[in-house]
């Protein structure tokens, strides 16, 4: 199984998650973004999980950690974004976000 995708994505502050069928909806203080899942997802509290064991399922909850991002207003490292976030500094709404999203070394 992927170990991206066994991984819980925390839902931050002013997001909330809507799952229908396999469509994901997330909508923020940014606005609304539609992610078309190949996976299983679920929410479970302020918790999203994503099933699946294969790179499909590691690609769709890296997907949605991106999708949580933006949907913050935090674009660290995007060179075409208004950057909020000095590049290689902490950002603490994408990391929240995006905790657990690259693999160990």
């Amino acid at each position: 199984m992927s170990r991206i995708a066994k991984k819980p994505i925390e839902i931050p502050e002013n997001v909330s998650v809507t799952v229908t069928e396999s469509m994901v909806t997330i909508k923020g203080p940014k606005g609304e973004l539609r992610f078309n899942s190949p996976v299983v997802v679920q929410v479970d509290g302020k918790l999203v999980k994503v099933g699946g064991g294969d790179q499909m399922a590691g690609m769709a909850r890296t997907m949605i950690a991106t999708i949580f991002a933006n949907s913050v207003g935090c674009r660290n490292n995007t060179p075409t974004s208004n950057q909020r976030c000095a590049p290689n500094a902490t950002c603490p709404k994408l990391e929240s976000a995006t905790r657990n999203t690259m693999m160990p070394k």
